[in-house]
């Protein structure tokens, strides 16, 4: 097998399942991953269905979900992400692919409360605190929308990942809120 090789390595997980039954679960995920990395939707929500099946294990219930999503299979995904975040609270992934969903089938304002819950335990994350700006912008929520994006510019000032749009959208959220003298202030900080 070559590195690189996702195929032989799908072979090699296949014997390595019958030599080692003791690392079953392991392998069988990354049987799934390698399914999913290499564009076998369906080889891997099946690998994810069989582990979930012998027992309830978050990582195996987001991956399912995630191959839902590609799938465009939303009612699913929804219902099991739904459940994943409910019963594991702090799983951050769960509830950004859930907030994802739920924009995905026309419902920003659901997706922006997924997102804020997750932002609520991990305040740090930048593509997460735009995102949910973003959000609030679209459903009108300017409070929202400028607490998260002046986060955003906050922590992306020092950051290599600072991006000028942050201050953009923190001048919409800032104006559509009648917040003059802030929106001058974001203006001049840019």
């Amino acid at each position: 097998m070559k590195i690189g090789d996702p195929v032989g390595a799908l072979e090699a997980c296949r014997e390595a399942r019958d030599r080692h039954p003791q690392y079953l679960t392991d392998f069988m995920r990354l049987q799934a991953e390698l399914h999913a990395q290499v564009g076998q939707i369906d080889e891997a929500e099946t690998r994810y269905r069989e582990i979930l099946a012998a027992r309830p294990i978050p990582w195996a219930s987001l991956g399912l979900a995630r191959m839902l999503v590609v799938r465009q299979a939303w009612v699913e995904a929804e219902h099991l992400l739904a459940e994943l975040v409910a019963r594991h609270e702090r799983f951050i992934e769960a509830h950004e692919l859930l907030a994802r969903v739920l924009e995905e089938t026309g419902r920003p304002a659901e997706a922006c409360e997924a997102l804020q819950r997750a932002s609520e335990r991990s305040p740090y994350r930048l593509p997460r605190l735009r995102r949910l700006g973003e959000l609030a912008l679209q459903t009108g929520d300017a409070v929202r929308a400028e607490r998260s994006l002046a986060e955003a510019v906050k922590r992306g000032s020092y950051s290599e990942f600072r991006d000028p749009e942050d201050h953009v959208r923190l001048l919409q959220a800032q104006l559509a809120g009648d917040r003059l003298d802030q929106a001058q202030a974001t203006l001049a900080d840019l």
